[in-house]
């Protein structure tokens, strides 16, 4: 088979933060994985690398391109298509025109599911929440209108933030231009802006345009004394996990927020196979496109009804329980509120989990939390550690102990175990 370098372009992130910014560690771990696969070399090029010259010239080094860049910025769009006229290239969450090798998400679909849900859980009044009038909050905010439209709800100017609307530039997205991004300024700015669209605007439920915009709203919220979801709903976009393996910001930003999920990973798996594809004379080299559905991940943040829902089946307390451990598995703070949902104690709970289940509450999490983590491991390629966040695992340690119980084996070992069977099948 022959060998090919490629280049892997993240020019606003540093890599070498490891697991500091869960988008780059999901979409380095989908190339890496497929480019050994595949048999290809690549290259990562950061915000601590000579961007400049790579345009230049460094690219002549290379077979192909696969890159995540700043696509609102003309510039670089048109570095991109000069590139794209030289080598094939592959560009992950965004369409560049005319040669458009791209893996992308169906942002319309996750907005609707979005809307969709807030609706089955009572809200009329929605609103959209968001900083900076980029392509991706153009993408969203289309969806999102199209999705109130065909539900019959209105489109209220005032609900909105961040957006442009009948032509007319917004006040917040002009003045976040200006702010850089994930600064101690942009932080600040971003709690000013969300205090006074929450003291000013009726809701009953906010879409945000990313998970960071959602979590300092959720943190606003809660200094302004309003419970979520109880007063307000609140949904993200990106299904950002990280936030939760650091203790000061998982105790601040509560309760665990629902949000569409983008899978990076997969995102950036199609990328290298459509690169390579490319490379290998099986595609042609413009107008390649892969699309990705994305999936909606309910959590605590957007269930303002209660957690049984309002089918016949929840009628019954085993029931009720089922779906909320379901619902709720990976989030201990919730787990441990339970009872108030049930007009309980927690003792008397306990006691009547016991009677009707014949195990304990913690062994039916953990049975739920474990098999959910195993078919994560045989149906997707995401990290472990993303895997036991995910799952509602505190640390690696706790869930290696209790998978090998289960299992038997290690997650590493079951995943090999399992991909073997899946090609021996093939």
């Amino acid at each position: 088979m022959a060998t090919y370098t490629v280049a892997a372009l993240f020019p606003h992130f540093d890599l070498r933060r490891g697991l500091a910014h869960e988008m780059a560690f999901d979409m380095v771990h989908g190339i890496r994985e497929e480019m050994r696969r595949l048999d290809l070399d690549v290259h990562f090029y950061d915000k601590h690398d000579d961007s400049a010259h790579f345009w230049r010239k460094g690219y002549r080094s290379y077979a192909g391109v696969i890159g995540f860049l700043a696509w609102g910025d003309p510039a670089v769009t048109d570095r991109w298509k000069a590139l794209a006229r030289k080598i094939p290239a592959v560009s992950l969450f965004h369409r560049v025109p005319p040669a458009g090798n791209a893996v992308v998400n169906d942002d319309a679909k996750g907005v609707a599911m979005a809307v969709e849900h807030l609706v089955r859980e009572g809200a009329r009044s929605i609103g959209f929440f968001s900083l900076r009038d980029d392509v991706h909050t153009r993408r969203r905010f289309a969806a999102f209108r199209a999705a109130l439209s065909s539900r019959g709800l209105t489109l209220r100017a005032d609900r909105l933030c961040g957006v442009t609307v009948g032509g007319r530039a917004d006040a917040i997205a002009s003045a976040a231009a200006n702010i850089p991004r994930y600064s101690t300024a942009e932080r600040a700015f971003i709690r000013t802006t969300a205090h006074e669209y929450l003291a000013s605007r009726p809701l009953e439920a906010v879409l945000c345009e990313n998970d960071y915009l959602a979590y300092h709203l959720i943190a606003e919220a809660n200094a302004c004394g309003l419970s979520v979801p109880e007063d307000i709903a609140v949904i993200g976009f990106d299904n950002f996990r990280m936030i939760e393996c650091i203790p000061a910001l998982s105790k601040k930003y509560r309760p665990l927020l629902t949000s569409v999920d983008l899978d990076c990973f997969a995102v950036a798996r199609e990328g290298v196979r459509l690169l390579y594809g490319m490379l290998t004379a099986q595609l042609p080299l413009r107008g390649n496109t892969v699309v990705i559905d994305p999936t909606l991940v309910v959590r605590a943040s957007s269930c303002r009804r209660s957690p049984a829902g309002n089918g016949p089946e929840q009628d019954t307390f085993k029931a009720r329980v089922r779906v909320f451990v379901k619902n709720h598995y990976n989030d201990p703070s919730r787990l441990k509120s339970i009872a108030e949902d049930f007009d309980m104690t927690y003792r008397s709970f306990l006691q009547r989990f016991k009677r009707e289940f014949s195990v304990t509450f913690t062994d039916l999490v953990s049975s739920h939390r474990l098999e959910r983590a195993a078919h994560l491991l045989e149906v997707t390629g995401r990290p472990i550690t993303r895997i036991l966040i995910e799952t509602g695992y505190g640390s690696y340690q706790n869930f290696l102990k209790f998978f090998r119980k289960r299992y038997r084996l290690s997650p590493m070992e079951y995943r090999r175990a399992h991909l073997g069977r899946r090609q021996g099948r093939g």
